[in-house]
This record gives structure tokens, C-alpha cells and sequence, in this order.
């Protein structure tokens, strides 16, 4: 096995180089999908759907995350 630049060696799993606090949260994920893959009821403007809510956490989580890092790139820019 030899190194390589980025530390790994060649014939490590992708598994083996994971930290065991990103497992913890990978099979968290997981396990919060799998309990809340009940469909809901998604009220629009105008119309209504049905998804799952692991969905439709996972769609309000993006947005949050998308407008903080806008925000935060626009008060870098102006300050």
C-alpha cells in the first residue's frame, strides 16, 4: 500500500477513510428517513400534492441552508 498525496493509501475502502462521527449521522439520516416515510399532504397557493415527509424536510433543509449561504455571501460582498 503506498501513500497518496492526499494521505490515503491506495488500497483503502472509502469506508475505511470515513470519520465515525459521519457515520453516526449518515445512519441517523437514514433511520429518520425510514421513520418518516409516510406521505403528507403538501398545501400550494393554489393546488395541492402528496410526498414523503422525509422529503419534504430534506427540500426545507436545502432552502434554509441555500438562503443562508446567499446571505452570507452578500454581507461578505457589501462588508
Amino acid at each position: 500500500m503506498r501513500d497518496e498525496p492526499g494521505g490515503a493509501t491506495t488500497k483503502e475502502q472509502w469506508w475505511q477513510r470515513l470519520d465515525p462521527v459521519t457515520l453516526v449521522i449518515a445512519v441517523a439520516v437514514v433511520l429518520f428517513a425510514l421513520a418518516n416515510s409516510r406521505s403528507t399532504k403538501i398545501t400550494w397557493i393554489v393546488a395541492s400534492s402528496r410526498a414523503p415527509l422525509f422529503v419534504v424536510i430534506a427540500i426545507c433543509v436545502a432552502g434554509g441552508f441555500a438562503a443562508g449561504y446567499l446571505s452570507a455571501r452578500r454581507a461578505a460582498k457589501s462588508g
